[in-house]
Formats: structure tokens, C-alpha cells, sequence
């Protein structure tokens, strides 16, 4: 439900323009004037449930933006901010990150599909996994490379921040296999 409400403003105007439409044509086949009130009642709710949709922003949406601004921090180089992305705790995936990331120099990452978004746990330690892909060009040994890459993330959400705990890449078929 919260998906339909809040992450899906194209279906929540079209259910309720239908509906608005629908009472205003029984209005107009049958001139009661209980159809106008409930077609003016919809039209207000659709437009005061569409206000309503752009001022929350789910978790799912957060998460999102939270891998677009990695993405962007990777195409930029800037390894100090997508190492700032890492729980403190993942002491693993920081050492990860740190001797991975110095062998390449991006020069394009952008998300190219995302494939799930799970958010489980309760609202103050919610946890998610993401899985999706995206496209980069790279520098390595100075060879460029230019394809895609199935890319998986753990994040906890922590301060109002989501956090990477655990990342792995992998050959974009992955998903496929999965």
C-alpha cells in the first residue's frame, strides 16, 4: 500500500482521475447529487493524496539516492566520500574498498537498472539489500574498459543514514542467474 501511496504518483493520479471520472458520469446519467459531491471529494483527495506523496520520502526512495550519490562520488574518484558510504563497523568491507578502489580510475558510473530494493528490520534499525546494475568506464594497468556490472549491497540505516555493511560485483549475467 505505502508503494502505491508514496513511490507511484502516476498510478495514484490515473486510480483517482478514473474514479472522479466514473462518479461524474453517474452524475451526469443519473443527476444525483450525491455523484458531484463524491466526484468533487475524489478530486480533492486525489490532489491533496498527490501533495501528500511528494513530501514523504520512503526508505526505498532514500536508498536510491543514497546508490546514485555513490555513483556519482565513483565517477568522480573521489574514494575518501564512497569510503565515508561504509559503516564504520564493516571494518572488512572498508579494507575491501580501500584496496580495490585505488586500482581504478573511473571516469563514467551510472546506475543503469536496479533490480530489487528489500528493506526489512523495524524503523530503527532497518537493514536492506540492493541489487542492481551499472554501467562505468574504468582505467586499469591503463587499459579502458566499458561495460556493465551486477553490483549487490548490504546497507543499515543508521542516524538517518544509510550505510554500505557489505558490497560484492560481479559479471552483469548474475542477475540473470539469480
Amino acid at each position: 500500500m505505502n508503494e502505491l501511496l508514496f513511490e507511484s504518483p502516476i498510478s495514484l493520479g490515473l486510480t483517482g482521475i478514473a474514479l472522479t471520472v466514473v462518479a461524474a458520469i453517474v452524475w451526469m446519467n443519473t443527476g444525483h447529487k450525491a455523484a458531484i459531491w463524491t466526484a468533487a471529494g475524489l478530486l480533492i483527495g486525489t490532489i491533496g493524496l498527490l501533495i501528500l506523496e511528494r513530501g514523504v520520502i520512503t526508505y526505498r526512495e532514500e536508498l536510491i539516492a543514497r546508490i546514485s550519490e555513490i555513483a556519482t562520488d565513483l565517477e568522480k574518484n573521489d574514494r575518501n566520500k564512497v569510503i565515508a558510504a561504509i559503516h564504520p563497523a564493516a571494518v572488512n568491507t572498508i579494507e575491501l574498498a580501500k584496496k580495490e578502489l585505488p586500482k581504478y580510475e573511473f571516469s563514467e558510473a551510472r546506475v543503469s537498472k536496479i533490480h530489487s530494493i528489500e528493506v526489512e528490520g523495524d524503523s530503527k534499525r532497518p537493514r536492506a539489500e540492493a541489487e542492481f546494475n551499472v554501467f562505468v568506464e574504468v582505467s586499469l594497468s591503463g587499459q579502458v574498459f566499458r561495460g556493465a556490472r551486477y553490483i549487490s549491497v548490504t546497507f543499515y540505516r543508521e542516524n538517518s543514514e544509510w550505510l554500505v555493511i557489505d558490497y560484492r560485483h560481479a559479471d552483469p549475467l548474475e542477475a540473470m542467474r539469480q
